[in-house]
């Protein structure tokens, strides 16, 4: 895999992790739960910001950055604060293991970035009540996927 593959998957994992997160804040209240909605709008901001600096990077590589999908299939119901939170541990559990690869493609500023952005999920992880890993992203089983729906 190049460089810009690997920073291509990267992107398009930011694009999944910010609409799950983003359907999350939706299904959550700001006046009711205030601290969990915050927890869940600055993590869609983070990959937010991540999509951004992904898709710059890839058009420095020469490349056509990916295009976010129009919406992506959940990874579980998200009808109460328990399924939310687990659809962010999802999410975050996704997105540390795709930097970890990201990581592991990547040289130099590439892996740099990757090294920040697994660091991110792995702190966003732990908000959204994950278990502590001594090298997140690494494990071998994935959990349920976010794919395109």
């Amino acid at each position: 895999m190049t460089g810009v593959e690997a920073v291509q998957r990267t992107l398009a994992g930011a694009y999944a992790a910010e609409y799950v997160l983003g359907v999350g804040a939706a299904q959550t209240s700001r006046s009711a739960d205030p601290e969990f909605w915050q927890r869940l709008l600055d993590a869609r901001q983070a990959h937010q910001r991540a999509a951004v600096d992904l898709a710059s990077r890839v058009r420095e590589l020469g490349g056509d950055p990916v295009v976010a999908e129009p919406a992506y299939r959940l990874p579980n119901s998200m009808a109460t604060r328990t399924q939310i939170q687990r659809a962010a541990r999802v999410v975050e559990q996704r997105m540390a293991r795709i930097c970890s690869a990201h990581v592991a493609e990547t040289v130099g500023g590439d892996r740099r970035l990757g090294i920040e952005l697994l660091t991110g999920a792995a702190i966003r992880l732990l908000w959204f009540r994950g278990i502590p890993e001594t090298l997140p992203g690494t494990t071998a089983a994935d959990p349920p996927g976010i794919a395109p729906s």
